[in-house]
């Protein structure tokens, strides 16, 4: 796509009738947002801007409109997006961050901030020794994917033990390297699921917190998907035949690895809230689901594991 106009409120105005023609959703936005990052200039004052775009400023420009077109996700031509007050870098690999995976951040933050203010817990003998040894805490970002969850975690929680957990080598990289970005240290583990844990007797009740945000579409819904969502890597979408296999997975093997104080936090699909908490109520003591913005029931909450 070739942008004509001169002006920068001209190239937007024909940089939303090309994605309108191209049926992108909120093509608006989303030429907005394209070239705000073009040219610098303040998104809600383009459509005032008379300023000449240059011309390397319009063949980038061009450049986006034609991926975006293609329904290339706009996150990932901008190369980053904001979740719950970092910038997170994403790349083709990756999962992109979703806003509604920041109610599952706020739910896990909410939770640690109430526990670590808990500090008599550390002076009595029967506290776990994972919370003895330093008092700090200890929170695992389980298929951290671009490490969102784990980053805004290590942002609120300074001096918590952030690490990830991600059975893609990309997404491990792509983990640390938005730590570094946002001045938070981790580590990321590559594993699939929890199985690099398994028999490191080490973590019994290592972590106060897992958070958690799984594959969990079926696999028959995957090719009615958006354009968009279909340009993300399958391996983070599909969650098997009823999209519930990784819960299933992660039920019977998490709780051995939350210290008696600690919790689970898993994000859920649409319809899973009562598969995911039956699976769950074996292994902890108090499961709450809660909806989000749109009254879909999407983070499970599990506290106090049983053990084992």
């Amino acid at each position: 796509m070739t942008i004509t106009g001169t002006s920068i409120r001209d190239a937007l105005r024909e940089g939303v009738q090309q994605l309108v023609s191209a049926n992108v959703p909120d093509a608006e936005a989303d030429a907005g947002w394209m070239l705000e990052h073009v040219t610098g200039f303040p998104r809600m004052l383009l459509a005032i801007n008379r300023e000449s775009l240059t011309a390397e400023q319009a063949t980038r420009y061009s450049t986006l409109l034609g991926k975006r077109a293609r329904r290339t996700p706009l996150q990932y031509l901008l190369g980053e997006v904001q979740f719950a007050g970092v910038t997170i870098k994403v790349e083709p690999g990756v999962l992109i961050p979703r806003p509604e995976t920041e109610l599952l951040y706020k739910r896990s933050e909410a939770f640690l901030k109430n526990l670590s203010g808990k500090l008599d817990l550390l002076k009595i003998p029967s506290t776990p020794k994972s919370m003895r040894r330093s008092g700090r805490l200890r929170i695992l970002d389980l298929c951290s994917g671009s490490g969102a969850l784990a980053v805004a975690l290590g942002k609120r929680f300074p001096k918590a033990d952030v690490f990830g957990l991600d059975i893609a080598e990309e997404a491990c990289s792509q983990m640390v390297t938005n730590a570094r970005l946002n001045g938070v240290y981790t580590a990321c583990f590559q594993s699939d699921l929890l199985e690099q844990f398994n028999d490191i007797t080490f973590f019994n009740g290592f972590f106060h917190a897992i958070v958690c945000n799984p594959p969990y579409i079926p696999s028959g819904e995957i090719p009615s998907l958006q354009p968009e969502v279909l340009c993300e890597p399958l391996i983070a979408l599909d969650g098997g035949a009823d999209g519930l296999d990784f819960y299933r997975r992660i039920a019977a093997g998490a709780s051995r690895l939350i210290d008696p104080n600690g919790a689970l936090f898993l994000e859920i699909g649409k319809g899973q809230a009562d598969a995911v908490r039956g699976m769950l109520q074996p292994h902890f003591e108090t499961i709450y689901v809660e909806s989000d913005w749109n009254d879909i029931p999407r983070v499970v909450s599990a506290i106090n594991p049983k053990g084992g």
